[in-house]
């Protein structure tokens, strides 16, 4: 038998991966000292609630080597092939503790993809391969299909403000204040496995208005481009959006994720994303006219 395994900034909780037949070991969060457990002892719900109502920056612990040495344990005892889809090593500390947990067990079948991304683009690639197992493919072609989507990958976020990008070190707390005070609003991309500054727009209706030029121009037209809208505390303007690129795309649905608590601490409340996979089209160059 073979399990997905994966990591809490994959947009699923644990029980949401049971029922798909996954194991999700979450990471950690420290708000003043208290340690929580994202999605267990805190969801993403009570998380933005927790986080709008102070002025502290929460910080992300990457769960550690010995909970997936606790995670990996019955599925080896069990004889299972492990498949391990892991949050861009460039962004999280996760992918070298698989590793190392993976270590504990010699001659066991667990295998640990860098996925180079996070968020709905690792919920994509963590279902799908569910879906594969599911269905009886082997390890080997689950391996294959899984890397061949990697690069294809394409995330949008669009935040609010920047101050918790500041206030978390993701940029200058200088660049924060004149970003605020002109309204600007950044949205941010993965870029070869990092996160990245697309552009920046002068209001949030902007940015979304972008956001919906950047999946027209670049997702394929079918339900095989993926398309997922996330989420940090803006459900609403979220079911908007996807209804939006639900006309536009003549699709029957787009699923909609909350942002994990531990992306959400650096992005803050209001944030909402859009992720999508493609075959052929380049990444598109910020501030192009014709992004394909």
């Amino acid at each position: 038998m073979i399990r997905i395994l994966t990591d809490g900034t994959s947009c699923l909780s644990p029980a949401a991966g049971r029922q798909k037949g996954v194991v999700v070991v979450p990471h950690l969060i420290n708000f003043s000292g208290q340690v929580y457990r994202e999605w267990l002892d805190l969801d993403a719900s009570a998380f933005i609630a927790k986080l709008s109502a102070c002025d502290e920056i929460p910080v992300t612990i990457p769960a550690s080597v010995g909970d997936f040495v606790e995670a990996f344990r019955p599925l080896v005892e069990n004889g299972e092939t492990v498949i391990c889809l892991a949050v861009s090593s460039n962004i999280s500390q996760a992918f070298d503790n698989m590793k190392a947990a993976a270590g504990r067990f010699p001659g066991a079948d667990i295998r640990i993809i860098d996925t180079r991304v996070t968020s709905t683009l690792l919920t994509t690639l963590v279902l799908l391969a569910a879906e594969w197992a599911a269905a009886g493919q082997d390890a080997d072609a689950i391996e294959r299909r899984t890397r061949n989507m990697i690069p294809n990958g394409r995330i949008y976020f669009l935040v609010p403000t920047l101050s918790y990008l500041a206030k978390g070190g993701r940029t200058g707390g200088a660049a924060a204040l004149i970003g605020d005070v002109l309204r600007l609003k950044p949205i941010l991309t993965l870029k070869d496995g990092r996160v990245d500054r697309y552009e920046m727009i002068h209001t949030f209706q902007h940015g979304l208005i972008k956001l919906r030029e950047l999946v027209l121009t670049c997702a394929t037209r079918d339900s095989d481009n993926f398309i997922v809208v996330s989420h940090a505390g803006a459900l609403a303007q979220a079911e908007i959006f996807a209804d939006q690129l639900q006309d536009l795309l003549r699709l029957s649905q787009i699923p909609i994720y909350d942002v994990p608590p531990s992306i959400a601490c650096n992005t803050g409340p209001g944030t909402l994303g859009v992720s999508f996979y493609y075959s052929v089209k380049p990444f598109p160059a910020a501030g192009s006219k014709n992004p394909a």
